[in-house]
């Protein structure tokens, strides 16, 4: 089993847990077999070898489901900052003395690639959405 323990200020750890069962009282006993840090993503081998086939399955479950938590997790925050970091941008363009740098920076690090390829896979993958661009005036008129 493992029990995951916070302490303050976001500290903590997870705790790998062995129940076994006592005669001596006729109850389970757990017992502590390790401390892992809060950011592991396995048991290690040491710790798994005290671990009747059972608790290691069980282990491996809670690594694993933890690592898709996590993975979804840092998806939603990356689309938060995303949109966060957009509308940043948005602004920094329609402020004409921030609007050079923005264009400086957006040539230097590919953002219209990028945006592209973000566009394609969104459309690809089934988000909707509409992108306008604005027309281009005419300047012979």
């Amino acid at each position: 089993m493992i029990r995951e323990r916070r302490g303050k200020r976001g500290a903590g750890c997870l705790q790998v847990i062995s129940v076994r069962y006592d005669p001596a009282i006729g109850r389970n006993r757990q017992r502590v077999v390790a401390t892992l840090p809060l950011d592991a993503d396995g048991l290690p081998s040491r710790v798994a070898a005290e671990l009747t086939a059972t608790e290691r399955r069980n282990a491996e479950a809670f690594f694993a489901a933890r690592s898709h938590e996590l993975r979804e997790r840092r998806i939603l925050e990356s689309v938060a900052a995303l949109v966060v970091q957009g509308d940043r941008i948005r602004a920094a363009l329609a402020d004409p003395g921030d609007c050079p740098v923005v264009i400086k920076a957006a040539t230097l690090y590919g953002l219209g690639a990028i945006l592209t390829e973000l566009v394609s896979a969104a459309a690809t993958a089934g988000l909707r959405g509409r992108i306008r661009v604005p027309a281009r005036r005419s300047q012979n008129a």
